[in-house]
């Protein structure tokens, strides 16, 4: 990752010489120019010395302890250029509407700039960084590290739509797993007056969820079964809490939803209601991925179930036979590696999923591709990995490399699947960032796929100079479609048009990207956010009037901020959280229920993802329209909200607005025909502003991801 943190970082440089060469040209003080030029080029040649070393160093790091501490410091220095680099665009934007040279939409707008961008000694900051860079770079030679042609493994525009062509729900994941997923249906299905609990346990990543949710899919099941409910287990101490709110939420009980604290709740209420909900039910419930042993609390709630109709079924899916023999299982099941030969029919079929390939043009892989599949030792989730690498090569050398690659020799010696990471790190370093990007979702979580891109865009992932004639949207539905090809997202849900809406990863590479990002990725759960040095941050399961300000005071460098199952009492949120957060790009409030939004957002100048769906605001500040950098606006679900604010059509960089469900908004604000005729794809108008505001929304036409076009 850091290797694809320096190309991104050295790129973006790059693009900074045509702003700096046209304000020299009309700048009174065009003597400071040069200089600034030259620090840059300086900074760009360190970078530039560290490129060829940083690939070998990434693989090498597990085995070498100080290399790895060497790797996490110069990260840091990364992104600590990065954020000057967005510090040095912002104030050339302003001197460029200083010097009258902007004749874009943009410039015509950051007349107002100065009143709330603060100067910044950028030089110092800039002459300070060198020196540290400079430091670190005559420490390379210490570790003795191999070079590497800078852009090996550059992301080919061209070739993924060949690559991914034709890939769909892989339905072959369960090869191998016939009997054992009929010995669960026959334990389903099984007469028995009492409770049953099945419980799947085995070691990650060898197919335990997918078996089960190939189990729980079954239409025989359905039928079997009047209520089916899914719950992934949390990893927070209110898990017991979490879990019956949700089944309750699947059952449409509702009062127990977002609206309170799920922490604070009374588990034996909670409990009590539960026991009446399910009195007669026959009910399939999966809780998946299991990881306490406490047997008081699993105890408690297999209690409260047993009120449900004979025949009634709980299936446990965990990594720990502790933990299945703590449910006091009927049904103990142990899913095993698969066979040799049911292994190599996997990775074949995801190395070639068309069946209409020639055998005879196969022939030559397989002898590689069956000992490449070796290097998987059964387990399902690496050989598809590995699969879906291979895929991407396409000539007998370049399977014979994989083969004889020195880095299984390295892998050996670290925590995760040794095919797991040889598929991270061969990605190409645009989806290597991309990757690592998702981790800052909790595990298990469903990804919304058109988020999670429109969040790649705020952090400048697809914008590189390879792909700049590409629409970001579209660049990054194509990278959500290589990731998937290579069995590294798992599509999990469809519109009606057939497009992939949702995404998940993995639980192991959930472990092994957070293991890549180090203390760059935090997920605070209850407690305050302990590094300073984090740039990443996700509140999961957190009650925000205990834990705002104390994430605050530490959150100087963070770029994303997003909220997962948090509850904010107040409905509002501590102005401490955003006062020295200079460099926040994402900032997504969704499902809090707010009812008032700081001030302080207002002045978060880089800001390019807010989301604040399901609030309970009426209207929101004015200062939101000094958000410059604003690309995506998200309002769906804000049934309070009454109107926008004025100067909305000031948001200049805007590509993404959405305020679908927002019955009480009745009127546009007066710039909204301006800022309609430059943006590019306004996603979702509810039906009722549609029809009786036509005047106001002429022009206005629906579009998706799908639909976007090459500049």
């Amino acid at each position: 990752m850091i290797y694809s943190l320096f190309l991104s970082l050295t790129d973006k440089l790059n693009q900074m010489d045509p702003l700096l060469t046209g304000i020299q040209k009309f700048s009174s003080s065009g003597k400071i120019i040069p200089s600034r030029k030259k620090k840059i080029k300086k900074l760009i040649e360190l970078l530039n010395k560290f490129n060829p070393y940083l690939l070998d160093a990434e693989e090498k790091q597990f085995v070498d302890e100080e290399l790895s501490d060497f790797l996490e410091i110069i990260k840091h220095v990364a992104y600590e250029a990065r954020d000057l680099s967005d510090d040095i665009l912002q104030q050339q934007q302003q001197e460029i509407t200083t010097y009258g040279l902007a004749n874009d939409k943009r410039g015509k707008v950051l007349d107002s700039f100065s009143n709330f961008f603060p100067d910044i000694n950028w030089g110092v900051k800039l002459r300070l960084l060198i020196k540290k860079l400079e430091k670190l770079e005559k420490q390379i030679p210490v570790f003795e590290l191999n070079e590497t042609p800078v852009g090996k493994g550059a992301f080919n525009c061209e070739i993924i739509t060949e690559f991914c062509c034709g890939h769909e729900e892989e339905e072959y994941y369960c090869i191998g797993r016939e009997s054992d997923k009929n010995l669960i249906f026959n334990k389903l299905f099984e007469e028995n007056s009492g409770l049953k609990v099945i419980s799947i346990f085995g070691k990650g990543g060898l197919g335990k969820t997918t078996l089960a949710q190939s189990v729980y899919n079954d239409a025989n099941v359905q039928l079997h079964f009047g209520t089916k409910i899914w719950v992934s287990v949390p990893n927070t101490p209110v898990y017991l809490q979490i879990i019956v709110v949700k089944i309750l939420e699947a059952l449409s009980i509702s009062d127990f939803g977002h609206n309170k604290d799920c922490g604070g709740s009374d588990i034996a209420q909670l409990l009590s209601v539960l026991s009446k909900c399910m009195k007669q039910r026959k009910f399939l419930i999966v809780l998946d991925d299991v990881w306490d042993e406490n047997l008081e609390k699993w105890d408690s709630l297999k209690q409260s179930l047993q009120s449900g109709a004979p025949g009634s079924s709980i299936m446990i899916v965990t990594h720990s036979k502790g933990c299945a023999y703590l449910m006091s299982t009927t049904t103990l099941h142990e899913l095993k590696p698969l066979s040799k030969s049911c292994a190599w029919e996997l990775f074949r079929r995801t190395a070639f999923p068309d069946p209409d390939d020639d055998d005879a043009a196969l022939k030559p892989f397989d002898d590689i591709g069956r000992e490449v599949s070796l290097y998987c030792s059964g387990v399902p989730l690496a050989l598809r990995c590995l699969g879906g690498l291979m895929r991407t090569k396409t000539t007998t050398q370049e399977w014979e490399d994989v083969v004889d690659s020195d880095t299984w020799e390295l892998l050996e010696m670290q925590p995760f699947l040794p095919a797991l990471c040889f598929s991270y790190y061969a990605l190409p370093p645009d989806l290597k960032l991309c990757l690592a990007y998702a981790a800052t979702f909790p595990k298990a979580h469903l990804i919304d796929k058109e988020m999670l891109i429109r969040m790649w865009m705020a952090e400048g992932f697809l914008g590189s100079s390879l792909t700049k004639d590409w629409e970001p949207e579209l660049l990054g539905d194509q990278f959500v479609e290589e990731l998937t090809m290579r069995s590294l997202f798992t599509a999990c849900g469809k519109d009606k048009t057939g497009s992939v809406t949702h995404l998940k990863m993995h639980d192991l590479l959930h472990d092994l990207l957070i293991s890549m990002c180090g203390d760059s990725v935090a997920q605070v759960n209850c407690s305050s956010l302990k590094s300073s040095k984090a740039r990443h941050v996700s509140v999961i399961y957190s009650n925000l009037d205990s834990i705002g300000g104390p994430i605050g005071r530490k959150a100087k460098h963070v770029s994303t901020l997003k909220f997962f199952e948090c509850t904010a009492a107040s409905r509002k949120l501590s102005p401490i959280m955003f006062r020295q957060m200079r460099h926040l790009r994402v900032l997504d409030l969704s499902y809090l229920r707010l009812e008032e939004i700081p001030s302080q957002v207002g002045g978060l100048r880089l800001l390019r993802y807010l989301g604040l769906s399901h609030a309970k605001l009426r209207r929101l500040p004015e200062k939101l329209c000094n958000l410059r950098e604003l690309q995506t606006l998200i309002l769906s679900g804000c049934e309070e909200l009454v109107e926008l604010p004025s100067r909305l059509g000031d948001l200049c960089s805007l590509r993404h607005l959405d305020i679908d469900n927002t019955p009480k908004l009745r009127s546009l604000p007066p710039g909204i025909r301006r800022l309609l005729a430059s943006l590019p794809r306004l996603s979702k108008f509810p039906e009722s502003l549609l029809a009786e505001r036509p005047h106001e929304l002429k022009g206005y036409k629906k579009t998706s991801f799908q639909s976007s076009k090459i500049r």
